[in-house]
């Protein structure tokens, strides 16, 4: 009678189904290889579930009774904690914390010598609260499946709020508390109602879209099932409407450099359709549409007449004229964070573009970081995103070398999503941080989770 086969026996799995990556696991005794798809599933459904939640900001403004971020910070955090614990001194923490960490010891460091020390210490709260979805994000996710988990809950989240919000431009009446906000903008000729999301502001809330339509080209492109890449399109699409709509300068701005980043190069014989494309765009847009653009251009000396009409562009401009002021008075340490508003009328009434006498804020990330931390802050800002940006090219380059294609496209999508909210973040100060600190969460997390498997054999 013949022997019936055994089950198949290797080295152990680690915890979330993959080859051991660890010194001696190899020589550990064998067991018998299970599956687990149900936890596994479970578990990355939950990752994608409270990312999403974070990111999509749902439940921010101030007309919901309870903080849905806070519940769903907190819940990452702890299962951040819950996977450092059962992994011990084998779990591998992202280098790119390190540069995490450098920056906040300098922006805490600005609470010493800040002007206001009651509003520094809210602001390095706010930071800090941010700071921790990074850290949770790094730390947890350690596999490719729960990266890319987290990635869908990204795209998944941005295209409820972006379709929530076309929906509230089509039918005013539909208005979901902690979902849909907006108002009537008086721009220039015309007045527009701008939708703002769940953050209530049109131009954070194109901010986060942007990486959603990033996000969204590369999984449209990439990922393996058709239906995945059909849904990622749909939410692209349906992100980029929404940014066009909510009448964001820059959010338009980094709307096109995204698009050129991530869609396929053109035939050369494409070229001209596609400028003639943007001519027919211009001409059918609507005309509020274009001076608002155009007004930008001619607030500045040499490429327009040097004056404007739009309080919103003489009033950023004071706002960066009394940042660099600021640095000016306290070049290494700055102000101290928080504390560009609190100074803002002192400087702004010896600029004298400003017409509103109230405290503004810097309205420019880089400007913020050089008003609020000075030098110090500056180069440990720069050096985090030099830290992020080199981490995923690394990841890329191993991941080619490996033949795993699919996860050098991920990292690059992770990747022109950076470059896309960083130049949003030239026209925006940091308000709504965890946007950003979930964006480099990712990205932190991208070299440990997409690393080379070394498979076991037999």
């Amino acid at each position: 009678m013949p022997r019936r086969a055994g089950p198949q026996v290797s080295a152990p799995p680690t915890d979330r189904g993959e080859a051991p990556d660890h010194p001696g696991a190899s020589s550990a005794a064998p067991i018998v290889r299970r599956r687990r798809p149900g936890p596994d599933a479970a578990f990355a459904l939950v990752v994608a579930v409270l990312v999403g939640s974070v990111f999509s900001h749902v439940g921010a403004t101030e007309d919901v009774s309870f903080d849905v971020q806070m519940l769903a910070i907190l819940a990452l955090a702890g299962l951040a904690a819950v996977s450092v614990a059962r992994g011990g001194l084998h779990h591998r923490v992202p280098v790119g914390l390190g540069a995490v960490v450098i920056y906040v010891a300098v922006v805490a460091a600005s609470v010493v010598w800040a002007y206001d020390r009651s509003a520094a210490l809210g602001g390095f709260a706010s930071l800090l609260k941010a700071v921790v979805v990074a850290f949770a994000l790094a730390v947890l996710l350690d596999a490719r499946r729960l990266l890319v988990a987290a990635v869908w809950g990204v795209l998944v989240s941005g295209g409820v709020i972006a379709g929530a919000a076309l929906v509230n431009l089509a039918v005013p009446s539909f208005t979901v508390v902690g979902l849909t906000s907006g108002e009537e903008h008086g721009l220039l000729t015309a007045d527009v109602f701008r939708p703002g999301g769940p953050v209530g502001d049109p131009n954070f809330f194109s901010q986060l879209l942007v990486v959603v339509v990033a996000l969204g080209i590369e999984r449209a492109r990439h990922a393996p099932s058709p239906w995945a890449r059909l849904a990622a399109g749909t939410v692209a699409v349906l992100a980029a409407a929404a940014i066009a709509l909510s009448w964001s300068r820059g959010g338009l701005l980094a709307l096109v450099v995204v698009a050129a980043m991530s869609l396929p190069r053109p035939d050369a014989r494409m070229w001209p359709v596609a400028a003639i494309g943007v001519v027919v765009v211009l001409l059918l847009a609507p005309a509020a549409y274009v001076e608002r653009f155009t007004a930008t251009f001619d607030a500045i000396p040499g490429l327009g007449s040097g004056q404007t009409e739009d309080g919103a562009v003489r009033g950023r401009t004071s706002e960066v004229i009394v940042g660099i002021q600021q640095f000016s008075d306290h070049p290494v340490g700055g102000v101290g964070i928080g504390n560009y508003e609190e100074l803002y009328l002192e400087y702004a009434v010896g600029v004298g573009l400003e017409q509103r006498r109230e405290d503004r804020s810097a309205h420019s990330a880089p400007v913020e970081v050089l008003a609020e931390t000075g030098l110090l802050g500056l180069v440990a800002w720069s050096g985090l995103l030099a830290v992020v940006f080199l981490g995923l090219a690394e990841t890329r380059r191993r991941s080619v070398e490996a033949g795993a294609v699919d996860d050098a496209r991920l990292a690059r999508g992770l990747s022109v999503a950076m470059v896309g909210y960083l130049i949003t973040a030239l026209f925006l100060h940091g308000a709504q941080p965890r946007g950003f600190w979930l964006l480099v969460g990712l990205a932190v997390a991208a070299p440990v989770a997409l690393r080379p498997v070394r498979r076991s054999v037999g």
